[in-house]
C-alpha cells in the first residue's frame, strides 16, 4: 500500500485574546491507502483540528500535509476548495442535510460539483435507503439521516472519507449499523476511512489506531486483529 496522507511536524495555534492555544503540537503520522483508521482522544485533544486540516478545511500554523504527492500546505484557497470537492468526503456528527430537499436530492447536490461521481441510485441502495429516497430529513430517523450523509459523501467518489464522531448523536444499536456501513464502504468501495471519536471501543474495528492527547500523538499502531462492528462493546 502507498501513503495517502502524511503529516510532518504539524502544528496549529489559535490566538484567543492574549492567550495562545496549541491545538496541535508537532504531529507526525501517515495513513496508508485503503486503511480503516480510528483517531481516539478526549475533547480538546486536537483530533477534530487534525481532521479539519487533513480535509483542507483549515491550514496548519507550521508543518506539512501531503496527500499522495500533493503538498496541501502550499495550496491556495481555490486549490483547497477543489481538493475538498473532488478528493474528500465528509461525514459529521450532525448530519448537515438540506431540510427542503429529499434524501436523493441531498446526495445529488453533492455530486453536481465534483468530477467523477458515482451512480446515486446504486449508492442509495447500498446504504439501505432504496425505499427512502423521496423522503425529507424530517421524515427520517437519526440513523437514516446519517446514512444519507454517508451516501452524499461516498457518491462524490472521494479518495478518502473523513468522519467526525459519526455515531455521537445515535443510540448504541443505530451506531453499530453506521459503523457496519462505514466498514462496508472501506472494504467494498476500497475507500480510505478515517473516524475520529472519543469512544475507545470503536478502535477495535480499525486497521490502524492513533491516540491523541493535548495536541500530540501518544500512540500509533496497527491493529493485527480488527473485530467486526457488531462485536464492539460500548
Amino acid at each position: 500500500m502507498s501513503k495517502i496522507i502524511q503529516t510532518k511536524d504539524l502544528k496549529k495555534t489559535y490566538q484567543m485574546g492574549e492567550v495562545s492555544v496549541k491545538a496541535l503540537d508537532g504531529v507526525d503520522f501517515h495513513i496508508e491507502e485503503g486503511e480503516f483508521v480510528v483517531i481516539l482522544g478526549p475533547s480538546g485533544s486536537g483530533k477534530s483540528t487534525l481532521l479539519n486540516i487533513i480535509g483542507g478545511m483549515d491550514s496548519p500554523t507550521e508543518g506539512e500535509v501531503v496527500f499522495g504527492d500533493e503538498h496541501l500546505s502550499t495550496y491556495t484557497d481555490k486549490e483547497l476548495t477543489m481538493y475538498r470537492r473532488n478528493k474528500v468526503g465528509f461525514v459529521f456528527q450532525f448530519y448537515n442535510l438540506m431540510s427542503n430537499l429529499t434524501a436523493k436530492e441531498n446526495v445529488e447536490l453533492a455530486t453536481e460539483i465534483c468530477d467523477d461521481a458515482l451512480n446515486i441510485d446504486d449508492i442509495m441502495t447500498d446504504v439501505g435507503l432504496d425505499d427512502r429516497k423521496e423522503h425529507f430529513p424530517s421524515q427520517m430517523s437519526g440513523g437514516e439521516q446519517q446514512r444519507v450523509a454517508i451516501a452524499r459523501a461516498v457518491a462524490k467518489n472521494p479518495k478518502i472519507l473523513l468522519c467526525d464522531e459519526p455515531t455521537g448523536a445515535l443510540d448504541f444499536k443505530t451506531g453499530i449499523t453506521i459503523l457496519e456501513l462505514l466498514s462496508k464502504i472501506n472494504m467494498e468501495y476500497k475507500k480510505t476511512v478515517v473516524v475520529i471519536t472519543h469512544n475507545a471501543s470503536i478502535g477495535g474495528m480499525a486497521n490502524r489506531v492513533i491516540k491523541m492527547r493535548s495536541g500530540k500523538i501518544t500512540e500509533n499502531y496497527i491493529n493485527e486483529s480488527p473485530i467486526s462492528p457488531e462485536r464492539i462493546e460500548w
